[in-house]
This record gives C-alpha cells, structure tokens and sequence, in this order.
C-alpha cells in the first residue's frame, strides 16, 4: 500500500485523507510518518487528591496491536462478518476497534453491561446480536471473565475474544484485506427500542467523507482534544476517537463515570494537557457550571481552549451564558462555542457553527413558529423562543428544509424537516429494506433526491441552520435517546391498574431543560390509590431507564387521543397537557430544583447532617431537608451512583444502589443506618455474651476456625466487609444457556 509520507501532513489528513481508500490506509500512514508521538492519552485514578495515572499509545503503538488483533481475528471470523465491542472506557478498545477494520470486519460498539443493571441490558444487547447476525463479541479478559454467564444466555452470541492477551507477534503476519470506500466498516446502533434495535451501515468511504468535512469545519491548528465521551456513542466514537486518529490530534480521554462523578476531572485536565478542543452534549457544560464550585476554578487555566464543541441534544443558549459567566476568570471566552448538529445516520457531523465567533442567538415568536414559521423578534416580546444557530451545512453535503408531508422545499426562515445528502450520508439500516427506504430514500416533490430524512424541524436564516424541534417523537434527555413507546410500555407494566395502550409520553422544556412527561390512563381509579400508582409510574421509568420524569398525570379512560387505527397522538395529547385541558383524576409534576422554603425540615441528627451534606454536594442544592426526595431534587441514576460512592466511603460500609431508589429521602435511609447499627451492636453483644459463656480454648477455636460445640456465629455482610450481592446478577443464578467457547490464545 502507498503511504508517501510526504503526502501525509503532520497534523490533519488534507489530500492525502480525501483521496483515501480506507480508513486503514490513513491509519497505517500516520504510523509510517508519526510512529513515536501519542494519538491518545487515558486518565484514571481521578480522585483530585492525587495526580491521574496514565496511560499513554503511540500512532505506531497502535498500529501494530490493529495489525495483531487483526490476524488474530481472521482465524474466528471472515471479512464482513459483524464483531461486537463491549468496552469500557480504556485504550484497550481502540485497538479492538482498528484491529476490526485492518480486517475487513464490520465494528458494532455496544454499550458495557454494568453489573447492577445486567437484567435491564441483556435483552438490548440480545437484540444487537440477533440483528447484527454476529458470532463474535471482542472485550478485555477481566470484563469477559465476570460477564461469561450472562452472556451464555445468548444462543447466537458463541465466541468470547479476549483481545487485550493477543500474541503481539501476529502484527508481523497481518495481510491487509480488499478495502475501498464501499467497504462497510461499523455497524451504529441508535439508541431507542430494545426490541427492534436499528442498526446504520457506515461504510469506509461515509467516515473518510465525514473526517475531511470535520476537518475544515471545526479544525484548530495545534489541536489537543480533551473528551470524557463513550467511544461506543457516535459523538464520542466518530468525533472523539476517528477524528483524532485520522487528523493527527492527541486526544485525552477520561471515563463517562469519572466526568460524571467529578466534573472538575475534566477541566483540570483540559489545563493540565493545554487542550484546545473539547466537545460535550449540552447537559455537560450544564453540569460543570452546576457542580464545580467557585473556590475550585481559582487557579484554573483554560485559556489554552480554542473550540467548545455543543451538539447531540439541543443546544440551550443560557446554558453557554452560565458557563462562560462561570469560567470567564479561568480565560473562557465565549467565542470558543461552537454549536453543531449531527446525527449517525450522517455518519456524525451534519453542520457547525463558525469558528471564533459568538454563537449565534435569536429570538423567535414561539405562536409563529408553531405555525411553521420563524419570525424573529426582540427581547421585549412576550412569547420569545430563543434558538442557537447551528452553522451551516458542512462542505460537500446538500442541506434542505421540506415540507414533511407535500415535500416542497421551503423558503428561509419556513420551518419543516432537515433532508441532507452527501458522501457522508450512509446508506441504509442494516437488514431494514422499509426503514431504509423511507429514511434514506427520499425525494422532493420535484423528484430532486435521494436525501437522508433527519426526522428533526428546523429552518435556515442566513444560511444558518436552527434547530426547532423533532418531527420524530424521540426524547433526548441528558445526551441519551428515548423512544416514547418503550417509556409508555414501562408505564403501563408498572401497576395493575394502568390501561394498556393507554399511555402517551413526550417532552416539553420548563425552565430551559427537557422534561419529560407521562399522560395514563387508569382503567379503575376509583377501586386504587393514585398516589400510590403515581410513585410506581415514576419507580419504573427510573429503575427500567435510569429517567426521572417531569410529571405524571393519570386520567380516566379513553381520555388519550388517538387516530381512528388507535394510534396514540402524542403530539395532541402533549398540547393539552400544555394548554391545561386534560381532565385529571390525579397530577404530580416535580418539584424546582431546592427545596420550598415552607417544607424545608433540617437535620435532627448527626447522620441526618451527614447525609444532607452529601446530598447537597451531589445535587448542587444549597439546602437540603430531611423529607426531600433526592430524585425529586433532580437526581439520576448517575448521581446517585456518585451519591452511593460518596456515602459508602463515609460510612465505611458498601451502601448498595438499590437502597438509595428504595428510600429516596434522607430520614429514610438515616433510619435503616441507624437500624443497621443497632443491628450490628446486638449482633456483637450477642457474640461477646456467647464469648463469655465459653472456655478460652473453645473461644480462641471459634474465633480461628468458624463455631465449636454448637456455639453459632452471627454474621453481617457489611460488617465483615463482605459487599457481594446476591441478586447482581439476577440472569447468572439460573445458569447459562448454552457454553460459550473463549477462543483459545495463540
């Protein structure tokens, strides 16, 4: 293969990537031309009370290890055939990663199972592997070795790959397999419905396309990346991970968890490694003004960054204001925004905004827009929407705004569906005909076409790209996709009194944040205490899909709309629900963020300061009450995890998640503490009396070898620093389905 390193700039592809056949061909010329600097940078151990350890590859690091795992995999698998990527966050992945396109395999990342939720994920994960037709699935030893049960249960899943052990001699009997720009190269599954997951075919020749557009649109010079972003994820994978490799930019990466645990991780890095470029959904930037607390941004220098990209949920103009206006000391600029729009079905960037320069906000009448119009106005105004323009279309790539249902192209500043076309535009959903056609496959009313439908409203003003909405009912709460039917299908199995079918969620925005909203029918609400079905709607939709809703409201039968085939119409139930003219039986909406003043009751104990304290920094509140509910006050399933962490490591015992969602408020987990501790004290007094009651040599032998003479000993699981829980794994109790065969070492 020809890789003339003169024809390979030191930082960015240009025509050496346009003119590319693969992305192994890139990837193997910057490893011919830059083989000892580092591509990428892992950080762990992010407690801030120690520098992060490192973790380091080089360019030519990872082509040798791409070139073994790939001789590794030809002996399981064909080229074409699908292998499955369960990481978590690591360099071991990128690896996996290359190593499948250095052998023609087509790459499907999937997310990690996480112990705790493994019943929740397996049926997702099945899915994947039943659509994806794929044998295979690629991992870290240590991960494959604790999930090896679980994943038996999938009958078609028949080869685990641990590929963190392969023999790195193998590099030296790689053979590079017929690649060009129709080589399918990663399967993307879209975040949605569990039962029919979607998978979008990107080709060699989609990503290639994608990385010199990126190149010219958000490209600095000198770049330094800094992202928290899971690689399986399109943002994290094609503009994290691909981008970088492909341009030559190092990229410092940090776990999801380790961002979401302590924001600060993240920005001290950016300062520590002098990046220029970080990237993020809005709910990022969100949290880090929310979370990192003035006396920790004094000494803080991010004057190094250049570029903030914004992107995969909407784009929230306070939210820049707040976090400009928080960091400005630090050298922050506001300049350094750049809000972006993309999708994976367009492999990932689709338009973004100009570099080094203000982002642009506009204030729309919102009744106009309603009406597919977008008639801007000033601040004065008393229904104002203010939009954040997302740029322009990227170059090479045609950008139209359509008339969902006539498919006339519509005039600026009419608003109607997003259609793109390009090279980047892939091409279909793997082993979807139907969904392909009808998204993939579209024509104006004038026969102009293909194009990609977006499924998302907007409209262009200036050649600037606003985003106004969703024709598609997706929901995007903190960076993640929600299908309404499967929210709807987890309401409606929460309680037995709920009507199936008779559900309708969406979102609406309050207070400038997503919130999404339940409408259920009950079928006897007369005969059930709705508050108590109101708390399992909520428990569901938290324990099934880590999501804490904005509101719940229960109506009587056939108050839902619906079409005359009995279709649900969300979008008129969501309108009465904004017009106040549902007829509920019962109405519970979240509280704002803090507590009321009038229902604040303080601590009255030292465990239940404790707790409030710990509360009060996991949640950003200034004051929290003993009868608060910690989801209620906006927590999540992340936050909590941080929240048991936090309390786990105080208490000096393991706290188990699920006690956290069980009892959600601080008396009451202060109250089964205190239980525990009476427990634990009885249980010791009961020992010491038994201790009393027996000769030195029968104690000594109790104490060195278990019970002598009948004498039983009371045993804590926490107390003895036992932490395992029985019911983790609740798939792995029963056994496995089938063996499932670890490909053997070499």
């Amino acid at each position: 293969m020809a890789t003339p390193e003169r024809d390979l700039p030191a930082q960015g592809a240009g025509e050496f990537g346009r003119k590319a056949h693969s992305l192994v061909e890139v990837f193997r010329a910057r490893a011919d031309s830059q083989p000892n600097e580092v591509a990428f940078t892992f950080l762990s151990a992010l407690s801030g009370e120690e520098p992060p350890a490192a973790e380091h590859r080089t360019y030519g690091e990872l082509d040798r290890q791409a070139r073994a795992m790939a001789a590794h995999l030809r002996r399981f698998c064909d080229p074409g055939d699908r292998a499955l990527l369960m990481y978590d966050a690591g360099l071991d992945y990128l690896a996996a990663l290359a190593g499948c396109f250095y052998a023609g395999v087509v790459a499907v990342p999937v997310y990690p199972l996480e112990p705790l939720r493994v019943a929740r994920m397996l049926p997702r994960l099945a899915a994947i592997v039943n659509d994806a037709q794929a044998t295979l699935l690629l991992g870290t030893a240590s991960d494959l070795g604790w999930a090896e049960a679980v994943l038996g249960q999938i009958p078609a899943l028949r080869t685990l790959l641990p590929s963190d052990n392969a023999d790195p001699r193998l590099a030296e009997r790689w053979t590079a397999p017929p690649l060009d720009r129709a080589t399918p190269a990663i399967l993307q599954y879209t975040s949605g419905s569990t039962g029919a997951p979607k998978g979008v075919l990107v080709r060699h020749g989609n990503v290639l396309a994608n990385m010199a557009q990126m190149e010219q649109a958000i490209d600095v010079d000198d770049a330094v990346a800094c992202t928290w972003l899971p690689a399986y994820h399109d943002m994290g994978l094609i503009g994290g991970v691909l981008q970088c490799w492909y341009s030559g930019r190092r990229n410092v990466m940090l776990s999801p968890v380790a961002f979401f645990q302590r924001p600060l991780a993240w920005l001290q890095a950016v300062a520590a490694y002098r990046a220029t470029t970080i990237a993020a959904p809005d709910f990022g930037y969100d949290l880090c003004t929310r979370k990192i607390k003035p006396e920790q941004r004094a000494g803080l220098d991010l004057g190094c960054l250049q570029l903030a990209l914004s992107g995969s949920e909407p784009v929230r103009a306070a939210t820049i204001d707040r976090f400009v206006e928080a960091f400005a000391p630090c050298g922050v600029r506001r300049e350094i925004f750049t809000p972006c729009y993309g999708m994976a079905e367009a492999t990932l960037l689709i338009s973004a905004a100009e570099r080094r320069t203000s982002p642009a906000v506009r204030l729309f009448d919102l009744e106009q827009l309603s009406q597919n119009k977008a008639v801007e106005v000033g601040p004065e105004a008393a229904h104002a929407r203010a939009l954040v323009g997302c740029g322009k279309s990227a170059a090479g790539q045609r950008l139209i705004i359509v008339d969902p249902r006539s498919r006339a192209v519509q005039a600026p500043r009419q608003v109607g569906e997003i259609w793109v076309a390009g090279d980047n535009v892939a091409s279909e959903y793997w082993r979807k005909p139907e969904d392909s056609a009808a998204t993939f496959r579209a024509y104006t009313a004038a026969g102009d076409g293909p194009f990609l439908r977006t499924g998302d409203l907007g409209f262009l003003d200036r050649d600037e790209l606003f985003i106004s909405g969703r024709l598609k009912d997706l929901i995007i709460v903190h960076g993640r996709n929600h299908h309404p039917q499967d929210l709807e299908q987890s309401v409606e199995s929460s309680h037995a009194a709920l009507r199936p079918w008779g559900g309708a969620a969406f979102a609406i925005e309050k207070d400038g944040r997503e919130q999404v909203i339940v409408v259920q029918e009950v079928a006897r609400p007369k005969t059930v205490d709705l508050d108590e079905v109101s708390l399992a709607v909520r428990r569901a939709l938290l324990e099934s899909h880590d999501l804490v809703v904005g509101g719940v409201v229960l109506v009587r039968p056939g108050t839902i709309p619906k079409t005359t085939s009995g279709k649900v119409q969300r979008h008129a139930c969501r309108q009465l629900f904004l017009d106040g003219a549902l007829d509920a039986l019962h109405a519970w909406q979240a509280p704002a963020r803090g507590p009321a003043a009038e229902s604040y009751v303080a601590p009255r104990n030292a465990i239940e300061s404790m707790l409030a304290a710990a509360w009060s920094e996991v949640l950003g509140v200034p004051r929290v009450g003993i009868f608060d509910d910690f989801f209620e006050l906006g927590g999540h399933s992340l936050l909590a995890t941080q929240l048991a962490s936090r309390l786990s490591r105080r208490l000096g015992v393991e706290l188990p998640l699920g006690e956290l969602f069980d009892r959600p408020t601080i008396a009451a987990l202060a109250e089964l503490i205190e239980a525990r501790r009476k427990a634990e004290e009885a249980a010791d007094a009961d020992l010491l009396a038994q201790l009393e009651s027996l000769s030195d040599e029968q104690a000594q032998a109790m104490l060195d070898g278990g019970p002598r003479n009948g004498a039983s000993r009371p045993r804590s699981h926490a107390a003895n620093g036992d932490t395992r829980s029985t019911t983790a794994f609740p798939a792995v109790m029963e056994g496995s389905a089938h063996p499932v065969i670890h490909a053997a070492q070499h």
